[in-house]
């Protein structure tokens, strides 16, 4: 049965890889946006995280921690700049 292409669906999927001496686990989020989208776009996610979350929770929690990180590389940028901007022409040449 078809679904309905009016709303997002969104799957998470979770397997073990080992190429490493520990095993870890891959948590897959399978995302269809609303609005006619026919395909999904899929995210892989890699963590040591073994049966203490769900794939959602630590689907969630890497987004954030990704968001955070993008945020100090912004303020770290802003503030390079207001350095720049606070040193004499004069040196700059």
């Amino acid at each position: 049965m078809p679904s309905d292409v009016s709303k997002t669906e969104m799957h998470y999927e979770e397997m073990d890889y080992q190429a490493w001496a520990k095993p870890r686990k891959v948590i897959v989020q399978s995302v269809r946006p609303a609005g006619g989208e026919l395909f999904f776009t899929h995210s892989f996610f890699l963590t040591n995280l073994f049966d203490a979350f769900s794939p959602k929770a630590i689907v969630r929690a890497y987004q954030k921690r990704g968001k955070m990180e993008n945020y100090i590389k912004e303020a770290r940028m802003v503030l390079t700049l207001i350095e720049c901007a606070a040193i004499p022409s004069k040196v700059m040449r």
